[in-house]
């Protein structure tokens, strides 16, 4: 699609993909009102170099926080390209439910 810059990601790794599976199990990725889907954390989330996770808050490493980075925007690929191609969608002329699937 023209004019439409789509970022070029490389494949997660076996860490990275064990925390994106965490974080999707915990149910941590939100589709929220705009259509985009978020990172919504569970606030007593501790994710560990193994990818274990614990309770207690805490804090994420650069890594980390580029895994879930990335994978928001491999989910949100789509959505964003059908957004930048009709304008229509960013303003909300399209009521809910949205779709996925892009217009004739």
């Amino acid at each position: 699609m023209a004019g439409v810059n789509i970022p070029t990601l490389v494949a997660p790794t076996a860490e990275e993909q064990r925390l994106i599976k965490l974080i999707s199990e915990r149910n941590e990725f939100q589709q929220l009102e705009d259509g985009y889907i978020y990172w919504w954390p569970t606030i007593d989330t501790v994710f560990h170099e193994d990818g274990a996770a614990t309770g207690g808050g805490g804090a994420l490493s650069s890594w980390q926080l580029r895994a879930i980075a990335d994978e928001l925007d491999r989910r949100n690929a789509t959505w964003d390209r059908m957004v930048k191609a009709d304008p229509q969608i960013a303003i909300g002329e399209i009521p809910p439910p949205y779709t996925m699937e892009p217009k004739p």
